[in-house]
């Protein structure tokens, strides 16, 4: 009779995006196969995503990261306050019920510091557990972390003090965590860089329109929650592009777009045979797959559909304080993987342009290490395995935070 699997706690706060949230049910997937996930999320499932069914998920009260780092509740019903307190006591209360073997935080401490009230006693309750799991923290992209966060004290004693790893979740010969800052070399802790977690088989959508015989023009929204002007765009452009590329426009507005910029979007497609539109699908990959080119805004997981696939593609970055998605734009642009388009320059003319760019350039083909699921997964089973069990100084340390040597 085989063993039970060991218990695996993983912590995650996707916010708005949708990417953010079908990476962390990727990665849990494949964590799935040697462990028990219990997958907590700070940020609710939007309708038309399926969680995978080897893993456990619970939701904590919703609240969402804004683009400038604060948080925001999202249940009228509460303060922030309030809010943060009945997060802390569920996490607590779940971390308590699962005993895991394994604690795994999603961007906390490089990140998420705005979250620190229920992330900080979860990991000193990990600490005083009589059994401390193994503890590692991970990134999914490197451009999001800020420079501060790598000679921040606070963060490098965190580090050095609780967690046996920092997992990377990028193939480093596109992006390094290295590349960010000079700073990183202090970091008091191994730095594993997995590659990329393949997210091309997750879920599978029952909606999805069957192929076109027309070359099509894929439009992807991501989330939908900051996308309308894009999307809007290409609506009112489908005629057009029509016209002067033979393309026919599919706009996949994200679960996330408000009911109002989806109401204008169904009026300004309503019609019109060479356009279609979809609210959501499971998973974009192979309406990727048989585009002509692909234009969205310059999410991680979009660029990460670009690298994985030679579909060509127009990025319009998002603005944001920290530039990440300008970063990525970028990479692309120099590989040779994309054509950018900066948000401020987005209009007919330009979008026309870089569709006509993109459709004839030769992206080069994939080849990126895409095992960044198992790898994570024979990293935590192997570590586990062979791990000695943590001293009371070692554990004492971590508890207040002044440790030296760690774990």
């Amino acid at each position: 009779m085989s063993s039970p699997l060991p218990k695996l706690f993983f912590y995650s706060q996707p916010s708005w995006s949708l990417g953010a949230l079908r990476h962390s049910l990727g990665l849990a997937d494949s964590l799935g196969q040697a462990f028990r996930v219990t997958l907590v999320l700070g940020s609710p499932i939007p309708d038309g995503v399926v969680a995978p069914a080897n893993v456990l998920v619970r939701e904590l009260p919703p609240t969402t990261l804004t683009d400038d780092g604060s948080i925001e509740t999202v249940d009228r019903r509460r303060d922030l306050d309030q809010t943060l307190e009945l997060r802390r006591e569920k996490l607590l209360e779940l971390f308590a019920s699962t005993s895991p073997e394994v604690l795994l935080i999603d961007r906390f401490p490089l990140e998420l510091i705005t979250l620190a009230s229920e992330l900080v006693p979860l990991i000193h309750s990990a600490m005083a557990s009589s059994t401390v799991p193994v503890m590692a923290c991970s990134v999914r992209n490197p451009d999001d972390v800020g420079e501060a966060a790598f000679a921040d004290q606070d963060t490098l004693e965190l580090l050095d003090s609780c967690f046996d790893m920092l997992l990377v979740h990028t193939d480093p010969g596109h992006v390094r965590i290295q590349d960010r800052s000079p700073e990183v070399v202090k970091l008091p802790i191994q730095i594993l860089h997995t590659g990329f977690v393949d997210l091309s088989e997750l879920g599978s959508d029952s909606t999805a329109a069957p192929p076109n015989p027309i070359p099509e023009l894929l439009v992807s929204g991501g989330s939908g929650h900051d996308s309308a002007k894009l999307l809007k765009l290409a609506a009112l452009e489908h005629g057009r592009l029509w016209r002067e590329e033979g393309l026919e426009t599919r706009i996949v507005a994200g679960p996330s777009i408000s009911n109002e910029d989806w109401k204008e979007l169904r009026r300004l497609t309503r019609s019109n045979r060479h356009v279609r539109l979809q609210r959501s699908v499971e998973n974009i990959v192979p309406l990727l797959t048989q585009a002509e080119v692909v234009v969205g805004e310059g999410g991680f997981n979009a660029s990460l559909d670009v690298l994985q696939n030679s579909t060509p593609a127009v990025i319009i970055p998002r603005r944001q304080p920290g530039g990440s998605q300008a970063r990525q734009a970028r990479r692309l642009e120099q590989g040779g993987q994309a054509v950018v388009v900066e948000p401020w320059q987005l209009n007919g003319e330009s979008l026309l342009k870089a569709v006509q760019e993109a459709r004839y350039s030769k992206p080069p083909a994939p080849g990126y290490n895409m095992e960044g699921g198992s790898t994570t997964t024979r990293i935590l089973s192997e570590y586990l395995a062979h791990r000695e069990p943590l001293d009371e100084g070692a554990r004492s340390a971590g508890l207040t935070g002044t440790g030296t040597s760690g774990r």
